[in-house]
C-alpha cells in the first residue's frame, strides 16, 4: 500500500490503485519531482483506463494511451477540457529534461567592475 493521500483518499472505495499512485505523487512533488511526474502519468493512463472500460471501449491489444485517448474524445465520452489535462499529463516532460534549456546568467567573477559605473564616451 502506498502513502495516504489526503486530496485522492475518497477514491479508495472505488480504486486503490489511483489512490496509491496519487499518494506516491504527492510524497514526490517536492523531494523528487521526475518520480512526482512518473506516478502522474501513471495514475493518469489509470483513470483513463478505468474511463475506457466503463463507457465499453475496448483498445486493441497494444493501443498506446494515445489512441486511446483520441477514442475518448472521438466518442465524446470525455469533455475537451479533461482531454486537455490528459494529453498535458502525457506530454509533460521530466524535470530533469528541462535543465539543460534553463540558461543561468553568471555574475561577473570582477565584483568591483560590476559595480563600477560604466564609463561615458
Amino acid at each position: 500500500m502506498g502513502p495516504p493521500s489526503p486530496n485522492f483518499g475518497f477514491l479508495q472505495a472505488h480504486n486503490p490503485l489511483l489512490v496509491r499512485l496519487a499518494g506516491f505523487a504527492e510524497m514526490y512533488a517536492t523531494s523528487d519531482p521526475n518520480a512526482a511526474i512518473l506516478r502522474l502519468r501513471q495514475f493518469a493512463e489509470e483513470l483513463r483506463r478505468r474511463t475506457a472500460v466503463g463507457f465499453g471501449v475496448e483498445a486493441e491489444t497494444g493501443a498506446s494511451q494515445f489512441e486511446l485517448l483520441r477514442e475518448l474524445e472521438n466518442g465524446r465520452l470525455v469533455p475537451s477540457q479533461v482531454a486537455d489535462l490528459f494529453h498535458h499529463l502525457r506530454k509533460a516532460e521530466p524535470v530533469s529534461a528541462l535543465l539543460p534549456r534553463i540558461r543561468i546568467e553568471r555574475a561577473p567573477s570582477d565584483h568591483r567592475a560590476a559595480r563600477r559605473p560604466k564609463s561615458r564616451r
